[in-house]
């Protein structure tokens, strides 16, 4: 009850920054309209986030943080200019020399952000020559999966049909993974609480390598090898949160992404190493790792860039030769399902 009450306000106070127009009416000064808009709109701000904090259900949360304001927070926007140039031209001053003068620096503000998005957008592209494919696709609950390669060759974005390589490479299911219950066998090693995220097995399965979730303080910072030859489970891996791993294309070491670094964890020598640290994961936070056959490249997420997050979605790559990030552009899905190097 308290959150659908807490969603009926929050719907309402998208409109209240137009509660700021009495003082534009009343006072007909900019600087007391401004100042009314600025304190309006924070304060319904201030009470939209304690709605928030307070409701039980993380989707009433999300509706009040993620729709409800921005809408307050573009309407106040919106007044705030709207109602100063109401104000400014009732005091006479867009004359024409005025107008003329405004419309000068209104196209060097464009021209100035034009050079700097085609600059920024250059300096993104990296050298894509030794760069691998990158397949990827998106699912809608009214559509079938839309799949797509990336052609590093020509930097292209392709729609293409589902084929047997695409298959294998996005099926969901390792053919070789044994499918154990291994809640069970963490329970029976004294894990109590933890499930498997995701599976590995090596080509001539003697062995998995087994992500975890769970709960508690570290729910999602284990990475488990379970030898059946031995029928041992062994922990490898415990970090603070682990976002995903992969196993190289030779399967001798392995690498797993945390909020803030890449890290190789050597399966023979049973040694980490760091590979990077602060690589553009506080913008980013990793969502996928995925290693090229040779381990030079590794894919460890994907974002949005643009205005309002409405440009091509961008694919992070982290070229372990040259310790540079390389931006893929990925124009024709809007959200990605899996991703992985189509070689």
């Amino acid at each position: 009850m308290l959150d659908f009450i807490g969603l009926i306000l929050s719907l309402s106070f998208m409109a209240i920054p137009l509660a700021a127009i009495f003082f534009l009416v009343k006072f007909k000064k900019n600087w007391i309209f401004s100042l009314a808009t600025v304190v309006i709109t924070a304060a319904a701000a201030g009470i939209e986030i304690l709605f928030a904090s307070m409701a039980s259900d993380f989707h009433t949360a999300a509706f009040i943080l993620q729709l409800f304001m921005p809408i307050m927070l573009f309407n106040a926007i919106a007044l705030f200019i709207i109602g100063n140039v109401v104000l400014l031209a009732m005091k006479g001053l867009f004359t024409k020399r005025n107008l003329g003068i405004i419309g000068v620096v209104v196209a060097s503000i464009i021209v100035v952000g034009c050079v700097i998005s085609f600059t920024k957008v250059a300096m993104d592209k990296g050298d894509y020559k030794n760069l691998p494919d990158i397949a990827a696709y998106q699912t809608s609950y009214d559509k079938e999966p839309m799949y797509v390669i990336w052609d590093s060759a020509r930097d292209k974005t392709m729609l293409v049909e589902k084929d047997s390589k695409l298959e294998m490479l996005f099926s969901g299911i390792n053919p070789a993974s044994s499918h154990m219950d291994y809640r069970e066998v963490f329970a029976a090693n004294g894990y109590d609480g933890l499930w498997d995220t995701k599976v590995y097995s090596t080509k001539d399965l003697t062995k998995e390598f087994i992500s975890t979730g769970g709960q508690g303080d570290k729910p999602y910072g284990k990475i488990f090898c379970y030898d059946f030859s031995k029928k041992e489970l062994e922990l490898i891996v415990d970090e603070g949160r682990i976002y995903d791993f992969d196993v190289s294309f030779d399967e001798s070491y392995l690498v797993y992404s945390t909020s803030d670094k890449l890290v190789k964890y050597d399966i023979a020598s049973k040694t980490s190493t760091v590979i990077a640290e602060n690589y553009d994961s506080t913008k980013n936070a990793p969502s996928y790792i995925r290693l090229s056959k040779d381990g030079r490249y590794i894919i460890y997420g994907y974002g949005y860039s643009g205005l309002f997050k409405l440009g091509p979605l961008k694919v992070y790559v982290y070229d372990t030769e040259t310790n540079k990030v390389l931006i893929i552009p990925i124009k024709k899905l809007r959200s990605i399902r899996d991703l992985d190097f189509y070689e």
